[in-house]
């Protein structure tokens, strides 16, 4: 047995492909790396717990298929599930608000959402209350239910950031990302000091195809917080998938650069971004694009359109005037042969070229 699977933390199939399984660690990564910056103390240990158990599921599944292999067998026997637990009484009344917290700082969401019931049916209607229900079912996947709840928290404590931020992650998670904006911007108004919030606001900027919004707030809030290094890896995440939204060939997640100008910006974004990063994933795709760019400015033979696309055409001509030339021996054929040597650089300039000109269609 197992005591986390990892495949229903990661929300994908267990038949998921190692590239599924790599974007959907990316993106959890993302989620709760920002999580760990939470004001609140249950919030990034239970943040803490999910960056160690997103490591633990990279080594799990992502290493080796061996290693994929015998988590997978474990698996199959079943997941050891914490049931609920209750709190000793403390004074005749049980500290149920707090249980929840420690529940949720350590990732059991089933003995969370016992707890925090039980503290909505001892407190009454707090907003605290509402908020670790909130977190329990979000965690549990119920996140319609504890979009509700995080809302009646909001109704409660308007004024609350922690709050506000969490009711627009559950709205990032449904993709209402307009209504998440909305919660970000005020969790910021709220509290100027936490840079959680505007890196919460990057982040939706990013995900909907906005790179240069989001590459702008998070350059303002690294001028503020210069040795964050989460920060410093959003920038660097955002660099890099400018680098490739550059090429204006695009085919799904591939490109194909068609300039000179294109590998120069590319190389430039790479390059800070990489300086950035202290992410692997990040850093291994920095060395595939750079390897990528380099064999598009190797030369290669490729005969463009100029010649008909034809190896017969390219090297015919010059070859036919130098001979006829050679034949004629005047000055006619002088000229002629002059003509071959210049059709021959003709030939070679225009037909070794980089592999990017190769891979232009119609050249």
């Amino acid at each position: 047995m197992v005591e986390v699977d990892f495949y229903e933390k990661l929300e994908v199939p267990r038949s998921a492909s190692s590239d599924e399984i790599r974007a959907a660690h990316r993106t959890k990564t993302k989620l709760w790396s920002k999580r760990q910056m939470a004001s609140d103390q249950s919030q990034r240990h239970e943040a803490e717990t999910w960056v160690r158990w997103l490591a633990e599921a990279r080594q799990a599944l992502l290493t080796t298929d061996d290693a994929r292999s015998k988590y997978d067998a474990k698996l199959s026997q079943g997941v050891s599930t914490p049931t609920p637990a209750t709190v000793p009484a403390q004074n005749g009344t049980s500290d149920w608000v707090s249980q929840a917290r420690d529940f949720l700082s350590h990732g059991d969401y089933h003995s969370a959402a016992y707890a925090a019931r039980e503290a909505t049916h001892t407190i009454g209607n707090s907003a605290e209350s509402w908020i670790l229900r909130s977190r329990a079912n979000a965690g549990l996947g119920e996140v319609q239910d504890a979009l509700y709840e995080a809302k009646q928290a909001t109704t409660i404590d308007a004024k609350n950031p922690e709050y506000r931020f969490h009711t627009g992650s559950l709205l990032e998670t449904l993709e209402r990302w307009d209504q998440a904006l909305v919660e970000y911007r005020t969790a910021a108004k709220l509290d100027g000091s936490n840079f959680l919030y505007p890196l919460a606001e990057a982040s939706v900027f990013l995900q909907n195809g906005h790179t240069d919004e989001g590459i702008s707030i998070l350059r303002r809030i690294l001028a503020a917080h210069p040795s964050e290094q989460i920060v410093k890896n959003y920038l660097a995440a955002a660099l890099f998938e400018k680098a490739e939204e550059t090429p204006a060939r695009q085919a799904g997640h591939s490109y194909v650069v068609t300039s000179s100008d294109e590998i120069e910006k590319m190389r430039g974004l790479a390059s800070e971004s990489d300086s950035l990063t202290t992410d692997p994933d990040i850093k291994a795709a920095i060395v595939q694009m750079r390897g990528y760019l380099d064999r598009m400015e190797a030369k290669t033979w490729h005969v463009p359109s100029l010649f008909n696309n034809s190896v017969l055409w390219a090297i015919g001509i010059p070859l036919m005037l130098f001979v006829i030339g050679i034949v004629l021996i005047d000055s006619i054929g002088f000229l002629l042969i002059l003509a071959s040597f210049g059709a021959g650089y003709l030939v070679y300039n225009k037909c070794w070229v980089p592999r990017w000109k190769a891979a232009i269609p119609g050249r």
